[in-house]
Order: structure tokens, then C-alpha cells, then sequence
């Protein structure tokens, strides 16, 4: 499994429209096979803030995704965007369980 999770930094004027151009890629992502979770949130704190989290099954998963077209679309959509930062990590997971 692997998990990314990071911020994108976008200026709070474009932050409306980032999470609507984002829509219809988060729902195309979460129906590709190997996609476990895909979900932007808003931070109640800071406007200029947008975080992500995605767990995938595996790297094949994660590099279909990068290849797929509604990535693509995402991509030259946020050219429009005053994306001014982002910062992501990910993480190999060798276990899980439930936690208590």
C-alpha cells in the first residue's frame, strides 16, 4: 500500500475553483482499480491551504493514475490556478490494522 498525503498551496481567490475543477477528478480517480482513498479537503484554518490524501494498492495503481486522461485534464486546468506551493510525501506501508 502506498499513501500520499501533503498540501497544495493556492491563493484564496482560486480556491472555489480549484475544489471545481478537482471534482470530477477525485470521482474518476476513486473509481480507478487500485485506489483505496482520494480526498481533497478545505483547511478550516487557513484559506490558502487544500490537503490531499490518496492510498493506493500498489505503484502500478499510482502510475496508472498519473497516466490517466482525467489526470491529464487536471493538470492543464490548474495552469490557471495561482498554485503557489505544494507538498507531498509518500509513504510505503508494509502493515495496517484497525485502530483502537
Amino acid at each position: 500500500m502506498l499513501i500520499l498525503a501533503g498540501t497544495i498551496t493556492v491563493e484564496p481567490s482560486d480556491r472555489a475553483r480549484m475544489m471545481e475543477l478537482l471534482t470530477p477528478m477525485i470521482a474518476a480517480s476513486q473509481a480507478e482499480p487500485g485506489c483505496h482513498a482520494y480526498q481533497f479537503s478545505l483547511d478550516p484554518y487557513d484559506e490558502s491551504i487544500v490537503h490531499l490524501f490518496e492510498l493506493w494498492a500498489d505503484q502500478a495503481a499510482l502510475d496508472a493514475h498519473g497516466a490517466s486522461e482525467h489526470m491529464a485534464v487536471w493538470k492543464a486546468a490548474a495552469t490557471d490556478l495561482a498554485i503557489t506551493g505544494r507538498e507531498l510525501v509518500k509513504y510505503t506501508v508494509a502493515d495496517s490494522a484497525p485502530h483502537r
